[in-house]
């Protein structure tokens, strides 16, 4: 059994490391800024904080800021997604990196900074069964990081074969060659960005690292966080297995099951402020089903709620007293 989180605990003695798992609704970006981040702030110390989201990052920028004070921006370099910081360490390498985008506001135009995440990357990103090259290209990136510099189709087989292999090696091709100069990448892709900060970016060194939403993350993510790591005195890493939902994009949400399985430490947050009591109780029930988990109990929300229908596959799993139509569990 994964141990509770007292609210503002201290870091555990003595650990490097720490995987704080917090289950729906418990409330895991308050906990990390006023127990981990804002302490550290305060003091000046360097630290970075990962979400995977740019809404995300804008979430720990904005709370920061209502804490400490200034303006949410002011934090970004501090406060960021993993695509943004990489970018900032591979600025060195005379890329053309990150983008920038025309709005009209008041019918006035202004350009504004587009920060980089994740979501970018799963609009591409489709399943085995479809043959999108670019798609199939940024799936196999993630998953298979250790191929990194193996020929295009060679990496592309891992995913794709026959006819559909062909035609998304030329597709690939035919992008690289519009991203490259005198044979030098200088325009790279969101995933190519990540690649680059992984074999030549910069590093940082950090009192501390946190990396939110880390179910969420692929190999190829992993490794980045790895390589920072190195010039980092603790690492934190916030997620929650049970909530692992890109799998079909390459996400690892296992590796969090191998640290808890292997017993570095954890913690886990055990209330929830937003899930109510009949969302829980059905909650826990299909997900007992789940064969390859640790379990990371939590209380409900002091609210009953109700389960107005369910999806029918859902209803027979073990719902037991709620089954009913089809429909959405709300």
């Amino acid at each position: 059994m994964i141990e509770p989180w007292e609210a503002a605990e201290p870091w555990p003695d003595d650990a490097a490391e720490l995987l704080l798992v917090g289950p729906p609704g418990t409330g895991k970006t308050r906990a990390v800024l006023d127990a981990y981040v804002l302490p550290l702030l305060r003091e000046a110390r360097p630290l970075l904080a990962t979400s995977y989201t740019r809404a995300a990052a804008a979430e720990l920028r904005e709370r920061t800021a209502l804490a400490l004070g200034g303006e949410p921006d002011a934090y970004r370099t501090l406060l960021s997604t993993l695509h943004s910081e990489a970018s900032r360490r591979c600025a060195a390498l005379r890329l053309e990196l990150g983008g920038k985008r025309v709005t009209r506001d008041d019918e006035e135009e202004r350009v504004v900074d587009e920060e980089q995440d994740m979501d970018v990357v799963h609009r591409r990103i489709v399943d085995d069964e479809a043959k999108d090259g670019l798609g199939a290209w940024d799936q196999t990136r993630h998953r298979y990081p250790k191929d990194i510099g193996r020929p295009i189709r060679d990496r592309l087989a891992r995913v794709l074969s026959g006819r559909e292999l062909r035609l998304a090696e030329t597709e690939v091709q035919e992008d690289l060659a519009g991203r490259t100069q005198n044979g030098r990448v200088v325009r790279p892709d969101f995933t190519g960005l990540l690649e680059l900060a992984l074999l030549h970016g910069s590093d940082r060194t950090l009192d501390l690292l946190a990396v939110d939403e880390a179910q969420d993350l692929t190999p190829l993510e992993w490794a980045l966080v790895d390589r920072w790591r190195r010039n980092t005195e603790r690492l934190l890493v916030v997620g929650d297995p049970d909530q692992a939902i890109y799998g079909w994009a390459g996400a690892d949400g296992s590796r969090l099951v191998r640290w808890l399985r292997d017993g570095r430490t954890a913690r886990r947050l055990s209330q929830s402020w937003r899930v109510p009591r009949a969302s829980h109780r059905l909650a826990r029930t299909v997900i007992a089903d789940v064969q390859d988990r640790v379990d990371a109990p939590y209380a409900p929300a002091e609210r009953e709620g109700r389960i107005d229908s369910l999806v029918p596959e859902e209803a027979g799993r073990g719902a037991g007293g709620v089954q009913g139509a089809g429909g959405s569990v709300h």
